[in-house]
């Protein structure tokens, strides 16, 4: 197992703790649920954690692979789905920048995920492979910022945030197009020089062509 795995089990416990990682993950899908079909999709979710965006967004789905690297995460989210009696809702754990999923797509999403992957190109072209033909993708992650979000060299992530354009332009390399962003949350934090400093959460969406 990878300290980084390690360092998400260690983590699972008290997740939820955290009621302004509970914001965010409102914010989220809040966001996400307002840019779905009337129809329900058949959709996984990459890096789902305890099932914060997920789980409010199961009702709106036809089903939910919930997929995640953590074993530890993963027995959080489903002990919720057995408590809450989800019957739409599966999980798996999975390694997308290593192997794939038997399966494709109508949507898939992630949330504050990807800025913890090693290889985020790698990913994103995975997560597109596994989406159908005009399958949609939503992924939500901070904006590029100067380091000051995560403070350390801890193995809970790999990215400064992200270059809106920079992920465009991936995205489109990959077969995505109508590709858009808001701007969903704003997280205000102490910077590395010790003044409060906001960091913005972007929502992206595109369509697989």
């Amino acid at each position: 197992m990878s300290e980084k795995k390690c360092a998400f089990d260690q983590k699972a416990a008290d997740w939820d703790k955290n009621p302004n990682r509970v914001a965010l993950a409102q914010a989220v899908s809040s966001a996400i649920a307002s840019s779905l079909p009337a129809r329900k999709l058949v959709a996984m979710e990459y890096g789902c954690g305890t099932g914060l965006v997920g789980l409010s967004l199961a009702p709106q789905l036809e089903q939910l692979l919930a997929v995640d690297t953590s074993a530890g995460m993963l027995d959080i989210i489903s002990e919720k789905v057995a408590h809450e009696g989800l019957n739409n809702v599966t999980t798996l754990q999975c390694d997308l920048q290593q192997d794939s999923i038997d399966q494709q797509f109508e949507f898939i999403f992630s949330s504050m995920s990807l800025h913890h992957v090693e290889k985020s190109e790698l990913l994103l072209e995975q997560l597109v492979k596994q989406l159908q033909p005009d399958g949609l993708l939503a992924i939500a992650d901070l904006d590029e910022e100067d380091g000051s979000f995560h403070q350390n060299d801890s193995p809970d992530h790999h990215h400064n945030g992200f270059s809106r354009k920079k992920l465009t332009q991936d995205l489109e390399n990959f077969g995505m197009k109508n590709i858009s962003f808001q701007t969903v949350h704003t997280i205000v934090k102490k910077n590395i020089d010790g003044k409060k400093q906001p960091f913005t959460i972007f929502l992206m969406t595109a369509q697989k062509a």
